[in-house]
């Protein structure tokens, strides 16, 4: 038997250890956060916040697949259950729940958000 798949099932964490990295080594100056309508729906939202690299806490990213097959991810748990947020047109005047989500990425990241996915059409992005 076949079950539905839920919003659970198919969204993975967003990993700030690689995305920092990557913001790293491309001089990425800005990002943009895509589905925070999504993943709002949940209950809880999650960031890997750095790795569990034999037993010590690690905020080091590596391409050696040896290095990253040692890693588990260490989460960080945020409030979910944004209400729905195509209409927003600020960053400001997103939920509180959302807000402290975004600034959490920003500050583990070190790179501003500009741009934020509020909803399914193009029209439903915050421009910061």
């Amino acid at each position: 038997m076949v079950l539905p798949l839920s919003v659970q099932d198919v969204v993975g964490w967003l990993d700030l250890v690689a995305l920092k990295y990557s913001c790293r080594i491309n001089g990425l100056t800005g990002l943009a956060i895509n589905h925070l309508d999504t993943i709002g729906k949940l209950d809880k939202i999650k960031l890997c916040v750095a790795y569990n690299h034999n037993g010590k806490v690690s905020m080091d990213y590596s391409t050696n697949p040896i290095y990253i097959s040692n890693c588990k991810p260490i989460y960080e748990e945020f409030e979910g259950n944004f209400e729905d947020l195509s209409s927003f047109t600020s960053r400001e005047a997103l939920p509180e729940n959302a807000r402290i989500y975004l600034n959490r990425v920003e500050e583990i990241v070190g790179v501003p958000i500009k741009f934020i996915g509020t909803g399914p059409d193009r029209e439903d992005m915050i421009i910061c």
